[in-house]
């Protein structure tokens, strides 16, 4: 081969390995990410419970599933571990009544201005919250 067809096949191999790198650095932005809005002051606790705040303000997360929910939150604290982590967004259906005994709920608690993210079990006279990470303790601690 010539030294002139030599050089237009190394050009031509040159050029093709660097748009190969400028595509292998190319982000694809996802246009199915449905956003969620989440309260920004407040947290659930997988601990001892949060406190209230009057805050509303808000930001936004991204998440490839669409499901209904009323309040997004962010999970603060480890007692939740393994299903929830500290960080992790809870998106939440507000209802005035328990699903089942075992499930996982956030709480209200009025009275003592708390939020809490625990497993329910419903007992004659109350309603008992559980940790998942067995690790800690069931108040939190």
């Amino acid at each position: 081969m010539s030294e002139n067809r030599q050089q237009k096949v190394f050009d031509y191999i040159d050029k093709q390995y660097y748009e190969q790198e400028i595509e292998s650095n190319v982000v694809h932005l996802r246009n199915d990410l449905i956003p969620y809005q989440v309260i920004s002051e407040q947290s659930l606790s997988a601990g001892y419970g949060n406190g209230y705040t009057d805050e509303q303000e808000t930001y936004t997360v991204y998440w490839d599933k669409d499901v209904r929910y009323d309040y997004a939150a962010e999970i603060e604290g480890n007692t939740m571990e393994p299903k929830f982590h500290s960080g992790d967004i809870a998106l939440i259906r507000k209802t005035h009544v328990n699903d089942y005994d075992g499930c996982v709920c956030v709480i209200d608690d009025i009275a003592n201005q708390r939020v809490y993210i625990k497993k329910i079990h419903i007992e004659d006279t109350h309603v008992r919250l559980e940790s998942l990470n067995k690790d800690t303790y069931d108040n939190g601690e």
